[in-house]
């Protein structure tokens, strides 16, 4: 059993701290955990993908100990995400006609330049009097995390059946074959309480929230651990 609790360090096998655990990646469907995100560094930072096999264990301080050094850490993928603005039906035609064009910007979201207007009252684009849009773009970001998969961190809320918030994940804890068995939810600000979540009250996840198939009476009342 595994029991991974978030912002412990992440140690490599030669004995340097590398990171601390942001984020557990898992599969909704199966709840099959597929690794977790390390963050590194303070000023300048990065968070690589760490793949489930190269956990060799946790120790008694709760620290993810790798069987990897930490150079070899240091080789594997950053996390990388972009949004994308999906462009409205026909404005491309449109861009096409008048010789404009469509490019991506550094940030990934596309950006588009403006039919020009001849009107000099008219309020500057990032004004607070413009008009909100009656179609909103669609906005979808794209990362390189294993596909199909979402990230859990400390914080996510943990809603129940009603959608009712109960508390935010702490602990996430797995089996050796790597399957979800259990959430550790935190509620409270001063006086803390802590609810152990079986997997089979998982209804569905997604990256911002765990949504349970009981009520949060239930829920506080079997599930109680303090």
């Amino acid at each position: 059993m595994k029991d991974i609790q978030l912002d412990k360090d992440v140690i490599g096998s030669d004995g340097n701290k590398v990171g601390t655990v942001d984020r557990i990646i898992i599969h909704p469907e199966t709840l099959e955990v597929d690794g977790f995100v390390v963050h590194e560094g303070i000023i300048f930072t990065h968070d690589r993908i760490v793949e489930e096999t190269f956990v060799e264990r946790i120790d008694a301080e709760h620290n993810v100990v790798l069987n990897i050094t930490s150079e070899q850490e240091a080789e594997l993928p950053e996390l990388a995400s972009r949004r994308v603005t999906e462009p409205e039906g026909g404005i491309l035609d449109r861009l096409a006609e008048m010789n404009y064009m469509a490019t991506p910007s550094a940030t990934g979201q596309v950006l588009v330049l403006s039919e020009p207007v001849d009107d000099r009252f008219a309020p500057a684009p990032d004004s607070p009097l413009q008009p909100a849009p009656s179609n909103p773009p669609i906005v979808t970001e794209q990362t390189n995390l294993p596909e199909g998969t979402v990230t859990l961190k400390e914080g996510t809320d943990v809603v129940d059946v009603d959608g009712q918030k109960i508390g935010s994940i702490d602990e996430i804890i797995y089996d050796d074959q790597d399957q979800l068995t259990s959430l550790v939810v935190e509620d409270g600000l001063i006086f803390k309480h802590h609810f152990r979540i079986p997997a089979a009250w998982i209804e569905s996840m997604t990256h911002v929230t765990v949504t349970l198939n009981r009520s949060a009476e239930e829920v506080r009342e079997s599930g109680k651990v303090d």
